[in-house]
């Protein structure tokens, strides 16, 4: 997907006991970005470690608290993270 990244929304940290490739104790550091796709087309392509995706439009408090806290810190849906 072309995107014009519009900001960078933040630097985040997670901590995974079991990561893709079968090792234990997995710290990845992600950086967070808020883009919007040119030409008007959103087409997702997932890579072999992704099985889905889904577009919502607000905060389900039962999500990982590292991906509440990005969209929230977005602001996107108006919300900020808790």
């Amino acid at each position: 997907m072309d995107v014009k990244v519009e900001r960078l929304v933040g630097a985040y940290e997670t901590f995974w006991r079991r990561g893709y490739f079968g090792v234990r104790d997995v710290h990845t550091v992600n950086l967070c970005f808020l883009a919007t796709p040119l030409n008007g087309k959103f087409e997702v392509k997932l890579h072999e470690q992704h099985s889905s995706f889904k577009i919502f439009d607000k905060i389900d408090g039962k999500w990982h608290p590292y991906l509440v806290k990005a969209i929230g810190d977005s602001g996107i849906l108006g919300a900020t993270a808790k």
